[in-house]
Parts: structure tokens; sequence; C-alpha cells
């Protein structure tokens, strides 16, 4: 692809093929960055890694909703993320409509993330307007709904999951419906994350209501029940989590760090 000086990272990404390495002077960088499904090395250069390399799309002069990074299209093992701390992201709401409620970083594809501190997003809440369907609430930190992604010695701190919506009265009064509030730290799909560390990650809330015991002549009653909140840390429902350190982080309504319907949890996971 071209090479030379770029004003901002986004444009040396528009400029990049498959098979580019773009190297990150370290900065402040008041932007969100799109892959557009290439597979791209982006690493922080000159020494100082996250700590020196900052992603936030806050930093600028409006305030920008959706994921940091969103590393989606399919993007493969070449596409590489490495080194950066990526915050200020704020996931848009109703957010299960897309993977815009998302707060850092939001994959479909099989990419490497490493090296990179995931800090201070937010996901979207699940609400939406008054009759249009609401939804789950999005994940703060990472969000894998496709492929195969590798996330390695990557660091999530104080990310916060939406809380999920609450769907509109039924006839007989009651919001009938079920909806999950979003994890904070990471909902893993099918990635390997290892040797990674979540702390003081706090996850959303879920909503759940039934009508019960209805009869022919009465509508029932309307009972909220368990719902299912957002784990502080992790949502595995697939893939390998192994060798990884959690700490001070909270589920929805205080909740468990951990919700694990699918996956593997390996190693020295504590």
């Amino acid at each position: 692809g071209s090479s030379g000086a770029y004003t901002s990272i986004q444009a040396a990404l528009d400029a990049a093929v498959s098979g580019d390495t773009i190297l990150v002077a370290p900065g402040l960088y008041a932007e969100t960055i799109d892959f557009l499904g290439k597979d791209v090395a982006l690493l922080a250069d000159a020494g100082g890694g996250p700590a020196t390399h900052v992603i936030d799309p806050q930093a600028g002069p409006g305030v920008e909703t959706g994921p940091v990074v969103p590393l989606t299209g399919g993007v493969g093992p070449g596409a590489i993320l490495e080194g950066f701390t990526i915050t200020g992201g704020l996931g848009g709401s109703p957010a299960s409509a897309s993977l815009n409620g998302t707060g850092g970083l939001c994959v479909d594809g099989s990419p490497t993330i490493r090296d990179c501190h995931i800090v201070s997003n937010q996901g979207g809440s699940g609400a939406a307007p008054w009759l249009t369907e609401p939804g789950h609430g999005g994940v703060g930190g990472l969000s894998v709904s496709g492929g195969s992604p590798v996330i390695e010695a990557c660091e999530f701190r104080d990310n916060v999951g939406g809380n999920a919506g609450t769907p509109p009265l039924n006839p007989s009064g009651c919001a009938v419906g079920e909806y999950a509030g979003g994890a904070g730290g990471a909902h893993s799909g099918n990635a390997t994350i290892t040797d990674c560390v979540f702390s003081g990650n706090r996850g959303g809330a879920g909503y759940k209501a039934i009508v019960s015991s209805p009869g022919p002549f009465w509508p029932g009653s309307c009972e909220t029940v368990q719902a299912d909140h957002g784990p502080g840390a992790l949502r595995v429902n697939g893939g390998t989590i192994d060798g990884c350190v959690l700490s001070d982080n909270i589920g929805g309504s205080g909740t468990g760090p951990i919700r694990a319907p699918g996956g593997i949890l390996a190693g020295s996971l504590t």
C-alpha cells in the first residue's frame, strides 16, 4: 500500500491494503478507527505501548457513540492491534440493534489483539423509544460476535456493561420480556483469551418479567423474576479463557464476575 505520514490513524487505514503494517507514533488520538475488513497490522511504535498510545474518541470536540475499534468484515489473523489504550467508547442504544452497542472493541473475524488496555468504556443501554423493541445491554470492553480472535496480554479495567431494556406494557399492564445485561469486561464468543487481567469492571442489570397464573376470566399477575444480569468480567459462551486474573469485578445487581454457559475456563483463571 501507500507509504508516508498521515494525520490520523484512520487516514492510514484508509490508504492501507491487506498485508501492510502501520506504525503509530506516541500520542492521544481523538477518533474511532475501523480496519475496513483489511488484514493490516496496526502497531504502537517507539516504545511506551498503551501508556503512550491512546485512542479516545471523546478527547475531541464532540461526543461519538459506537465502538472505538470495530474489527469486523471477516478480518483474518493478519489483522493485528498491538500496544494501545482503547478508552472513551460509548455504545449506542438500543444496544442489541447491532454491534454499535459495544463500547470498546467489537469483533467479527479472527484478528489478534495483543498488549492493549481496554479501559473505561461504556456499553449502550438496551432501552428503546416507546413501541420500539428494546434489547440486551451492550458490552463495555470487548464483544465477539463471529470468527476466532486471539486476545493476548491485555488489560480490561473499569468498563461498564449496559443495562437491559424494558419492553412496553402489554394490554394487561405487564412489561413482558427477557433481556440480558451487558458484560462489563468481555463477551468472549469463540475467542482465545490468554494472560489477561480483568479488574474493576461492572456488568449491566438484566430484565425479565412474566405473566403467571392467567385464567379464563383474569389476566394473571405480573412477576419480575430472576434476570440474566451482565457479569462483571466475562460472559463465556465459547472459546478458551486461560491464565487470566480477575479482581473486583461485579455483575449487574450485585451478581458475579463470570457467566459461563459455554466455552473452556482453563489454567490459572482466578
